[in-house]
């Protein structure tokens, strides 16, 4: 039995909220995994002190962090291998508490794409401490959310922007990308999920001078909807990253037969494989919109194609045991290594 202590924070990113759901609710004959939420004010001292009681209690032979304030947390806790997940939306913080820590403890940094690992390589994070594992997800589509509640007609063309908007998801550029097929056909609207940085994307879009252009889910619905009860709403996802992110949003919207149209990146390329994706020439704006007006110019019947509902999981949690099995099999292996040098 393989005994795992799961230290997450309050966050706002989709990848690390889908990630503790499924550790959460993970049943396994060979893993034993206790979840422990810190306080909005993160690492304190009594959280610190409880995490430490709960360690002494179980046994815990793997600490997973997810979130640097979980990081900080783990610190004290033993001297067990820690597993770090960092934010979706900024991978590379907690890079420096991952370095000095790294030199007392065995530190693994678990990568959602092999995007965000070449980006930790960049940042100086030795390649063999990095293992990419793909955030699990299950959808739990609801069917609750209608285009008539979002304030769309059938005849409109849904433009979805992959992900929640955060810094590093690029919805300026789908922004854009959106005004100038609103400007030749008022039937085009962006429909945006929201998050951390809508405000941001907001005034944006308000910049524009185009009203009706623009739809927040979260403003209509009064909560930020999940990914897959927008899939069935839209005709075609835009994913436009400025930097390594959004990769899950873009397979739900896959495994949701939506065509996704995207602009060269990194990130994209983990998603050649699939078979209704294009990729414009270049990271433009107006190359975007081309691509978008070519996508339904040569199919009539795109017009009226909207994604489906989800109800197979997009990745399994299973990944993740076997880090955890991978974790403790090279801990032992480090021992053994030390003892045969100190015979010889």
């Amino acid at each position: 039995m393989v005994r795992v202590l799961v230290i997450h924070q309050p966050t706002g990113d989709f990848e690390n909220r889908a990630l503790v759901a499924a550790l959460s609710s993970l049943r396994s004959p060979g893993h034993e995994l206790h979840c422990v939420k810190l306080p909005p004010s993160g690492a304190m001292p009594q959280s610190i002190a409880r995490i430490m009681r709960l360690d002494r209690s179980v046994g815990f032979e793997v600490i997973h962090a997810i979130g640097p304030s979980s990081l900080l947390a783990a610190l004290p806790v033993g001297c067990q291998p820690i597993i770090y997940t960092p934010p979706a939306a900024d991978p590379l913080r907690g890079l420096r508490r991952v370095r000095w820590m790294g030199k007392v403890r065995q530190v693994t940094v678990a990568a959602p794409s092999q995007a965000v690992a070449r980006e930790l390589v960049r940042a100086g994070v030795a390649r063999e401490r990095i293992r990419v594992v793909f955030p699990p997800y299950t959808p739990n589509t609801t069917g609750a959310v209608s285009r008539s509640n979002l304030g769309f007609t059938d005849d409109d063309r849904i433009l979805l922007a992959v992900g929640e908007c955060t810094r590093r998801a690029g919805h300026k550029l789908t922004a854009w990308a959106a005004v100038i097929l609103f400007c030749f056909d008022p039937r085009y609207k962006l429909l945006v999920a929201g998050g951390p940085y809508s405000e941001t994307i907001r005034r944006f879009a308000a910049g524009l001078n185009q009203t009706g252009f623009c739809t927040f889910a979260h403003d209509a619905l009064g909560y930020v909807p999940a990914v897959e009860d927008l899939v069935p709403l839209a005709n075609v996802a835009l994913f436009t990253p400025a930097e390594a992110h959004g990769l899950l949003a873009a397979q739900i919207c896959q495994a949701g037969n939506l065509p996704i149209i995207a602009s060269p990146h990194d990130m994209v390329c983990e998603l050649l494989h699939a078979p209704r994706m294009t990729i414009s020439q270049s990271r433009r704006a107006k190359i975007i919109a081309q691509a978008v007006f070519q996508h339904f110019d040569s199919n009539p019947a795109a017009a009226k194609a909207r994604g489906t509902s989800l109800h197979q999981p997009i990745r399994s949690v299973s990944h993740w045991l076997t880090l955890y099995d991978d974790v403790i099999v090279g801990r032992q292996a480090h021992f053994e290594s030390v003892a045969m040098a100190r015979q010889s």
